[in-house]
């Protein structure tokens, strides 16, 4: 839904496909009177896509709704009943930090550690925590042979079609570090240009930033990084790969513009 909003915040006429009994891709944009088929994943199983959401919000949430911020590290995906017990502990935490006017720290141990602090004493934080959380996930398979899997698995399944085709595959629990990584990752332009009709492949990784980053792109041998900051205060750094085979310029060049306007155009919708 939301990459959707993103293209036709930008011009681009897209619609849902509706579910049908074989695989299909999620959405058809139109760019430069072609259709396109866009298919939206997650490099996460959906497990960890579910708890690892709610776990990220959880007490940046809490923090906010009583004038704090937060920030650290989740060492895994945490169980419902261990969701349940850092809701109450930060709850707790958040009321001392705010009556105590200090900055607090909520360990559990194993699992979590984060700064809360009142937002007029938000530069007691570490900054590179502050206003920011990371999850490490379980995987014993690198990142970059995750991602070519997935992308020999949606290709095959649901972008087989005769029309030109973008992969978008969201990463929600890695560091802005790790993302920045993926950009000197090479061997997915032999994954992506194995497919004819794959105009590229996008990683997304959002994450919360207390800084706001203006939208930037960089390129380096054909592939390209963007980063912007959203209307949410949320963040996001995606790599895209493009097809090193066949010129798709005109469909992935397009998609890029997309990411990059994105912060102005989803404005519009708050004002």
């Amino acid at each position: 839904m939301e990459f959707a909003l993103k293209l036709k915040l930008n011009g681009h006429p897209c619609k849902f496909v509706p579910l049908k009994s074989e695989p299909t891709a999620d959405v058809i944009v139109e760019l430069k009177n072609q259709e396109v088929d866009v298919e939206l994943t997650s490099l996460n199983l959906p497990y960890e896509d579910e708890m690892g959401i709610q776990a990220l919000s959880l007490v940046t949430m809490i923090a906010i709704q009583a004038g704090c911020v937060a920030g650290g590290l989740w060492s895994r995906v945490p169980r419902l009943k261990e969701l349940d017990e850092v809701r109450k502990i930060a709850l707790s935490r958040v009321s001392e930090a705010k009556i105590g006017h200090k900055m607090v720290e909520l360990n559990v141990p194993g699992l979590l550690m984060c700064y809360i602090a009142p937002s007029d004493l938000s530069s007691e934080i570490p900054k590179m925590w502050l206003g920011s959380f990371v999850m490490r996930t379980k995987s014993q398979t690198p990142k970059k042979d995750r991602l070519a899997h997935t992308i020999e698995e949606k290709v095959k399944t649901q972008l087989s079609g005769s029309n030109p085709a973008v992969l978008v595959v969201y990463n929600r629990f890695s560091t802005p570090e790790s993302t920045e990584q993926m950009f000197n990752e090479k061997e997915i332009e032999l994954v992506v240009g194995a497919f004819r009709n794959l105009a590229g492949v996008i990683l997304v990784s959002p994450f919360n930033s207390w800084d706001q980053l203006p939208p930037k792109r960089a390129d380096k041998n054909g592939r390209s990084f963007v980063e912007y900051s959203l209307p949410d205060g949320e963040c996001e750094r995606c790599v895209i790969w493009k097809n090193i085979m066949v010129d798709h310029q005109s469909v992935i060049e397009p998609i890029i513009d997309c990411l990059i306007d994105s912060p102005r155009n989803l404005s519009t919708l708050f004002e």
